[in-house]
């Protein structure tokens, strides 16, 4: 089948894109900067996500979108539902992203793939490092997650500690509880990586919560 291929720029999505190219041909990236649909696609750092098409030759389809709920997201499948046979996603627990994409699938006639839906999280995890995937954390909002966490590369170390504090807070090891978010800056899709050359951390110490902004980002040889 032709995909597109709906991508934030962090390690769900772009391991969903991963997945489903090993059997189909995604044609397109969609991207949408709209604040009303934070719910199904994170929107910090969205920026990044036009180097990361670069890095895999895949056109961008983006959209600055406006609208309540899911309709920035359906003006972007809309425009490729007449050049694709379906549509892939990164849900991995998320009941509410996976009927919402499906939702808009079945509106235009196209198939919704969710490749890691269901998959356990721990091992999700190590398939990702195992996979050579890059993986910066941009953002916590946890329990036991610091300050020190922005800006770091999840690795078998970081891994294993977000093992641990999942026994301590009871936290999803992926995130998928709005723990952490991330973003991709290498993978085997990528002909290069990206490189985070500049970016700020913006600490609130109050709710212990924080956020990586990246200011500057190019695309370098691996």
């Amino acid at each position: 089948m032709k995909l597109a291929a709906l991508v934030s720029g962090g390690k769900d999505s772009l391991y969903a894109l991963s997945k489903a190219s090993e059997e189909h041909d995604v044609k397109y990236l969609i991207s949408i900067d709209a604040e009303s649909d934070s719910e199904l696609l994170d929107t910090d750092n969205l920026d990044l996500v036009k180097l990361q098409s670069e890095a895999m030759g895949i056109p961008l389809v983006w959209r600055e979108g406006s609208g309540e709920g899911t309709k920035p997201l359906e003006d972007g499948v809309e425009a490729v539902k007449d050049r694709v046979d379906g549509i892939v996603s990164g849900a991995v627990a998320s009941n509410y992203q996976k009927e919402k994409v499906k939702d808009i699938c079945d509106k235009f006639g196209l198939e919704s793939l969710t490749p890691l839906w269901g998959m356990d999280e721990e091992e999700l995890m190590e398939s990702y490092i195992d996979e050579g995937f890059e993986i910066v954390v941009t953002k916590v909002a946890a329990q036991g997650l610091d300050e020190e966490w922005l800006g770091r590369k999840i690795d078998r170390e970081a891994l294993e500690e977000l093992k641990d504090l999942k026994e301590k807070y009871r936290i999803h090891v992926a995130g998928e509880g709005g723990e952490f978010e991330t973003i991709v800056t290498d993978c085997p899709m990528f002909d290069k990586r990206v490189h985070l050359e500049t970016s700020d951390i913006r600490w609130e110490p109050k709710t212990g919560t924080g956020y990586l902004e990246v200011i500057k980002a190019e695309l370098v040889e691996k």
